[in-house]
C-alpha cells in the first residue's frame, strides 16, 4: 500500500524543468504542493530558486504532491533541513513575514532535491547542465537554517555596518576601531562569527547560485537580509581597520569567533567580486580579457568551498563559465 503512495516522476523534455507550487497551511500541518512542468523558454516564467544545505538524511519528512485532478496525493520523502525550510517559508508568509514582496502563495519554487528526479542519473546530468538558465531567470532564497540566539544580534550588526557605509569612510573606520575593543559590543561580534560559521557558507554550489541570480534573499528562521544589504556591510569589515579586531583576538582570545566572521565575510566578498566582474565582462582574475583560463580561475576560487561529490567541484561552476561568455567543453555526466 505504501508503494502506491510514492510519487513517481514523469520524464522531462529538453529545456524543461519542474517547479514546485507550495500551498499555504497552518503550522504543524502537512506540506502540500504540486509539481508542474514548465519551459525555460517561457518569457513570462516567474519563480524563486531555493539555495540550501542538504544536510542529514534522517529523519525524513513527507512532502505531499497533488495529482493533476488536484485531489489525489502522492508522497515524496525529503530531508529534514529542506522540510524545515519549506515549513518556515510557509509560516513566514502566514505571519506576514514575507522574504520578498512578491513571495505569495501559491508560488513557484525550484529546488534540486525535489524538482530533479535524483534517482535518474541521466536526468540529473541534463538538469545540472541547465543551471545557468535556471538561476539567471530566478530570485534566490538562501535558507541558512533555523534561527538561534545569535541570529538577531548578528543581523543587527550587519544592518548597522551597512549603514556605516553611507557615512564618510573615515567616520566608518573610527567607529569600527571603537567597537573593536568595546566590551559591551563583544557579543555582537561573537554572534556574527556564528552567523558566518553556518554550513551554507561553505557550499560549492552557492558560488553559482548567488552569482547568477537576479537577486538574492538570505533567510534564517523568521529573519532575513538582502544580498544588497550584505554587500554594503562587506567593504566596512574588509577595511584595514578590522586589524583592530584581529589583534584583539590574538592578544586576549576573547574575540576568537571573529575569525569565523572574517572568513565568512571573505567568502561573501569573493562572491561579490565575481558577480561584479561577470556583469562588466571581466574574467575572475580581474582583467578585461577572456582569453585567460577562466575555468582555472574559478576552480582556484572554489578551493575554499565544499562539495559532497568531487565532480561537483567542477560541475558547480560550469554555469559561471557561460556567464563569462565561455562555452564549457565539459559535459555533465554523473554516470
Amino acid at each position: 500500500m505504501a508503494s502506491n503512495l510514492q510519487y513517481t516522476y514523469d520524464s522531462l523534455s529538453p529545456r524543461t524543468v519542474r517547479l514546485l507550487r507550495l500551498w499555504p497551511g497552518p503550522p504543524g500541518s502537512p506540506l502540500i504542493c504540486s509539481l508542474d512542468k514548465v519551459s525555460l523558454d517561457d518569457a513570462n516564467l516567474e519563480y524563486k530558486a531555493l539555495s540550501y544545505v542538504w544536510g542529514d538524511e534522517f529523519p525524513q519528512s513527507r512532502l505531499w504532491i497533488k495529482g493533476i485532478d488536484g485531489i489525489h496525493r502522492k508522497q515524496l520523502l525529503i530531508r529534514p533541513n529542506l522540510a524545515t525550510a519549506l515549513k518556515q517559508l510557509r509560516e513566514n508568509q502566514l505571519i506576514q513575514q514575507a522574504v520578498h514582496e512578491q513571495f505569495t502563495f501559491p508560488t513557484y519554487l525550484w529546488m534540486d532535491a525535489v524538482c530533479i528526479d535524483q534517482g535518474n542519473i541521466e536526468e540529473r546530468s541534463q538538469q545540472v547542465s541547465l543551471m545557468y538558465e535556471i538561476y539567471t531567470a530566478s530570485t534566490v532564497i538562501a535558507w541558512l537554517g533555523e534561527e538561534d540566539e545569535y541570529t538577531v544580534p548578528a543581523l543587527r550588526l550587519l544592518y548597522g555596518l551597512s549603514n556605516l557605509w553611507d557615512w564618510w569612510s573615515d567616520d566608518a573606520k573610527a567607529a569600527i576601531r571603537q567597537l573593536a575593543h568595546n566590551e559591551k559590543f563583544k557579543s555582537f561580534w561573537v554572534a556574527l562569527g556564528h552567523f558566518f560559521a553556518r554550513p551554507w557558507w561553505t557550499r560549492m554550489w552557492i558560488i553559482q547560485e548567488i552569482v547568477l541570480a537576479r537577486d538574492a534573499i538570505l533567510v534564517c528562521g523568521r529573519w532575513y537580509v538582502s544580498w544588497v544589504r550584505l554587500c554594503k556591510a562587506t567593504p566596512v569589515l574588509m577595511d584595514s581597520s578590522t586589524d583592530e579586531l584581529s589583534e584583539a583576538t590574538l592578544v586576549t582570545g576573547e574575540f576568537r569567533h571573529f575569525h569565523a566572521a572574517l572568513q565568512g565575510i571573505g567568502l561573501l566578498k569573493c562572491l561579490k567580486i565575481i558577480k561584479t566582474r561577470m556583469k562588466f565582462g571581466q574574467d575572475p582574475t580581474g582583467t578585461s580579457s577572456l582569453e585567460k583560463c577562466v575555468l582555472s580561475a574559478l576552480l582556484y576560487v572554489g578551493r575554499n568551498y565544499e562539495a559532497t561529490k568531487p565532480l561537483d567541484k567542477v560541475y558547480g561552476i560550469l554555469g559561471l563559465l557561460r556567464g563569462f561568455g565561455v562555452t564549457p567543453q565539459l559535459e555533465v555526466r554523473y554516470n
